[in-house]
């Protein structure tokens, strides 16, 4: 599994939003991390990036910093990747994130720390340090505006980048937790200044195709290069993960199971305990005897609903590829270009395709009838059908047995009461929620082999 990350500081977004829009709805980033944003809460995450991606800020105004101006980072990243965020430092302007990646779990930071300012760099420092302690087998990976111009980096072909000596307190601060963490810096492209400022920094040496970006998605400033790099993570495959075990209940041993329930103690197994863990109980006794004396196969689950016939899947199927195959082909690019020339030309098309997608909506209506009665307003509407849905209870009094004693609810569950309620299960339904169908209860729990799992009384309750 390999992930492509962009970088750049963009000195500022407010007035860059709609060119930020427009280049990343076709880009094919997994990442995009941003520095200086400089935005606030009067922009919204939609005006930045449409939905193929989850953006995730963290706005100066968020922050402790005495400057309201300015400053800010943002990461956002593709939809389809699992994702969320960790808490950060007060005072400090970085955002962190936790990724699934594969079979590995990456947390992900962006920071931006002001030039000359030890506070901001010590409070992120802080918070790196208890971010290695808490994770130590989880690969992490830093990216942002350091701001430290006095460290140089040079290569080394074992080492890779290795840090010059610096005589002030930042560069020496920073350094001492570079080593604490083990970090490697991957950033070797310096700006217009012979200088590096934004720094790559990662536990991972699984970094690859590192570089410059030659097509940037905002205007790069001299200072601050865009970057590009990859990511590789080893991808775990589940060796069954679109199967389920079916079990054959028709072929099932059922005087096995019998006797096998028939010899558990029930009262010493659950009499203590609490209702909800003794039916915890009674289900895991269940299910390994049905384990034990039920066969089962390994069955294979399908996108297509099951009354799909396999000349019908096959039908799909085949208008799938050739539909795949047509958008590569001169029609559909000259379909995409008549389109965009008809929206130009046209631009009232826009608006009555979108109107035509918004009829047959399934919001609530503003105005519903039942019966001679006509209400308007969403409280009114929530009453009609509170009036509707109450016919299908009987009036009586509802009992909390949480308020009730023992002896007060164990004539409830008598053994002849269970009985005739196991006698109207139909043993031709399916299973219900717990798994169990209807003919294990009929022919396991109503049978007189099964008397002693009815001997326990409710008296744990």
């Amino acid at each position: 599994m390999e992930l492509s990350v962009y970088y750049q500081n963009v000195r500022g977004l407010r007035s860059k939003t709609n060119t930020l829009f427009l280049k990343t709805s076709d880009s094919e980033f997994d990442f995009v991390c941003l520095t200086e944003t400089y935005l606030n809460s009067s922009v919204h995450d939609g005006e930045l990036f449409g939905a193929q991606y989850t953006v995730f800020r963290r706005d100066r105004e968020s922050t402790l910093s005495s400057k309201k101006d300015g400053g800010g980072v943002l990461i956002a990243i593709r939809s389809t990747i699992d994702c969320f965020r960790l808490a950060e430092s007060a005072s400090a302007e970085d955002l962190w994130l936790s990724v699934q990646c594969g079979g590995t779990r990456l947390l992900l930071c962006c920071v931006y720390l002001p030039p000359a300012d030890f506070d901001s760099l010590d409070a992120f420092l802080v918070t790196l340090h208890r971010v290695c302690d808490h994770y130590p087998d989880h690969k992490i990976l830093i990216f942002g505006d350091f701001n430290l111009p006095h460290i140089s980096w040079y290569s080394s072909q074992s080492l890779g980048l290795l840090p010059s000596s610096a005589n002030d307190a930042r560069s020496r601060l920073f350094l001492t937790s570079f080593s604490y963490c083990n970090f490697e810096q991957f950033n070797g492209v310096r700006n217009a200044n012979d200088r590096t400022l934004d720094l790559i920094l990662s536990n991972s040496h699984n970094i690859s195709d590192f570089s410059q970006s030659l097509d940037p998605l905002l205007h790069a400033d001299t200072h601050h290069p865009a970057l590009t790099f990859s990511i590789k993570f080893n991808l775990l495959h589940s060796l069954c993960e679109n199967c389920w075990r079916k079990y054959l209940f028709h072929k099932a041993n059922y005087t096995g199971i019998r006797t096998s329930l028939a010899s558990v103690d029930w009262g010493a197994a659950i009499s203590h305990l609490p209702v909800d863990e003794a039916l915890e109980v009674f289900y895991s006794v269940v299910r390994g005897a049905v384990d034990e004396f039920i066969p089962h196969k390994i069955t294979f689950k399908c996108r297509f609903p099951n009354w799909y016939s396999l000349p019908t899947i096959k039908a799909i199927k085949e208008k799938l590829k050739f539909h795949k195959k047509w958008k590569t082909t001169a029609d559909y690019k000259l379909y995409l270009e008549a389109t965009q020339t008809s929206l130009s030309d046209n631009p009232n098309s826009l608006w009555s395709f979108i109107k035509s997608r918004k009829k047959g909506s399934m919001s609530i209506p503003s105005k519903i009838s039942y019966g001679d009665r006509v209400v308007e307003g969403g409280e009114e509407i929530c009453k009609l059908f509170v009036d509707y849905f109450s016919s299908a209870f009987v009036d009586g009094t509802l009992v909390d047995i949480r308020d009730c004693s023992s002896s007060e609810i164990a004539p409830w569950f008598l053994r002849d009461d269970i009985l005739q309620a196991l006698s109207l299960v139909n043993p031709r339904a399916g299973a219900g929620p717990d798994g169990l169908p209807g003919v294990l209860f009929r022919q396991i729990l109503h049978n007189p082999g099964a008397t002693p799992l009815f001997s326990w009384q409710v008296s744990g309750v």
